[in-house]
């Protein structure tokens, strides 16, 4: 009887045998569910003997060869190779955070990418004049530590180029837009994760300085910060309430910021909430890293009653670095540290040295605040013990 081969339903043993059933080999039968290749048939002298002991249901002979293959043999394992460790010398400790920051940092979110957090680790790739991202820190200090601290960041800073005088410093008036229900200042107050401001900002008392929009976001500690900077002649209410008129900026990426910053205070309702004017002694870090270090006195606010015209001659302000505002037992100037990714050693020694405490102030809240404290009434000056002016005042 001739063997037929039945590759699903069992084995052909070969000339003169018959084909045997899976059932007999459920080996086989697995191996050919899961495509493996069969057991080969045993040598031509022991079929017919196979097929006797199948038939007697006994157990199959085995022949007297070497032992037949694996039905699906694997290839040895070849042994691991190890490389030789060469000698070198350990990075420095900064390199070595730095790569351990760009290795394991989680991929940006959509909220972190419209936030601008997408960038370089170093927050130095994508900051122009009118984009930037950095960290800030603020502290409070006493009046007195202020000079200590000038002569020690001496050596690595330069006075920024657009100050005067001794010490290097010049006037900024600020106008910060809120909607009717104080959103964005209660958004600080309750420390939001992802919080931003709407600000037009301008500096000196003439009117005819450029004014800066700027929308300032701040995402988990990081600081995005946009401009769009418009000149004197330019600058009207219409501009941000009715915006019909095109105003021709710098360059595309200013005029999408002012695109932003007036899309958002359309989104809130914003109205002209408190403006703002300080001194601020500025210094600018050496290198090419981003650093800056700011010293703000004589801070004071002026309710801006839904107005969109800067009261840049104006002399009543209401002082806010006074004790009370600040919640301190003693008024002190706001220290700002500003950096892009890691900070400059100098700058951590300079809070280690002496021995600052972050302080979270923010000057739109402490006016805010000092408003809802003040309203409606004047208070001594004198009484509050105010940062002493080390500016001539307006």
């Amino acid at each position: 009887m001739k063997a037929v081969d039945q590759s699903n339903s069992g084995w052909a043993l070969g000339e003169g045998s018959f084909t045997v059933p899976s059932a007999t080999y459920p080996l086989a039968a697995s191996a050919a569910f899961i495509g493996l290749p069969k057991r080969p048939p045993p040598a031509a002298p022991f079929a017919a003997a196979a097929d006797q002991f199948l038939m007697r249901g006994l157990r199959k002979p085995v022949a007297p060869t070497a032992p037949t293959p694996p039905c699906w043999p694997l290839a040895p394992k070849a042994p691991p190779v190890v490389a030789p460790v060469a000698a070198a010398t350990p990075p420095a400790p900064s390199a070595v955070a730095r790569e351990w920051r760009v290795i394991y940092r989680k991929p940006p979110t959509l909220l972190e990418r419209w936030m601008g957090r997408d960038n370089d680790i170093e927050g130095v790739k994508g900051n122009t004049e009118t984009q930037i991202d950095r960290y800030e820190m603020k502290y409070l200090v006493h009046a007195s530590l202020v000079p200590e601290i000038r002569a020690f960041i001496a050596p690595f800073v330069d006075p920024d180029k657009n100050t005067t005088g001794d010490p290097p410093s010049y006037t900024a008036t600020t106008l910060q837009i809120d909607s009717i229900n104080s959103t964005l200042h209660y958004a600080k107050q309750r420390e939001v994760d992802a919080r931003f401001k709407l600000r037009i900002r301008t500096y000196g008392f003439d009117g005819k300085t450029p004014y800066f929009f700027e929308l300032k976001r701040k995402l988990r500690g990081k600081i995005n910060k946009s401009r769009a900077v418009v000149s004197a002649r330019d600058y009207c209410k219409e501009l941000v309430v009715h915006p019909t008129k095109m105003v021709f900026l710098k360059d595309a990426s200013e005029q999408m910021n002012l695109l932003e910053f007036i899309r958002l205070t359309k989104a809130i309702g914003g109205i002209p909430a408190v403006y703002l004017r300080y001194e601020r002694e500025c210094y600018a870090g050496h290198g090419k890293e981003y650093a800056r270090v700011t010293f703000d006195r004589n801070m004071r606010y002026r309710p801006a009653m839904n107005s969109w015209v800067f009261p840049l001659r104006e002399t009543k302000w209401y002082q806010m670095d006074s004790a009370t505002a600040q919640g301190r037992d003693f008024s002190g100037s706001m220290l700002e540290l500003k950096s892009t990714g890691e900070a400059p050693h100098w700058m951590l020694e300079c809070v280690e040295r002496f021995n600052l405490v972050p302080a979270g102030h923010c000057k739109f809240s402490m006016a805010m605040n000092s408003e809802a404290l003040f309203r409606g009434h004047s208070f001594s000056e004198g009484a509050e013990d105010t940062t002493p002016f080390e500016t001539a005042a307006d």
